[in-house]
């Protein structure tokens, strides 16, 4: 009777272990399947209509999945921009992108989102500049008309 028992708890112990290394290898791929790499991804970039600072990077296609109310609820009193990202970035849950230390992006100051009555073409970044990227630093590494290129570090 009690080698059974033994048995029995060396069989659940077991389970249990494979349940825990099962849950690990699903989270691990999770991680790994958030860090991606792209040549030109059409990003939409978010900013504060007061401070012209960025403030989040959002997919195109996740951007336009959304209503136009939604996602003026969402960011109230902000502007919006199309660009393209080159290079590293991780993919968050709700849906905004970091870049990581030497992606490339460049924003289209003439190509405004719901045009509001500012615009951070108008910002007077020279190459060299920092600018803030939400959390990331960057550089201005260009400024000519209608373009903005800066670099994560």
């Amino acid at each position: 009777m009690l080698r059974s028992f033994e048995i029995m708890i060396r069989k659940i112990c077991f389970i249990k272990n494979i349940c825990i290394l099962f849950i690990t290898m699903i989270f691990i791929a999770q991680i790994r399947a958030q860090a991606r790499t792209t040549n030109d991804m059409p990003i939409v970039l978010v900013t504060n209509l007061e401070s012209d600072q960025l403030v989040g990077i959002e997919l195109s296609n996740d951007f336009w999945q959304r209503t136009v109310e939604d996602i003026l609820r969402v960011y109230p009193k902000h502007e919006f921009y199309k660009g393209l990202l080159k290079g590293k970035y991780e993919l968050k849950e709700d849906h905004l992108v970091f870049p990581t230390t030497g992606t490339i992006i460049t924003v289209y100051t003439e190509q405004r989102i719901f045009p509001s009555k500012s615009s951070l073409s108008k910002a007077q970044l020279k190459v060299g500049d920092d600018y803030r990227l939400g959390e990331a630093k960057s550089k201005v590494i260009s400024n000519q008309k209608g373009e903005l290129i800066v670099r994560v570090e």
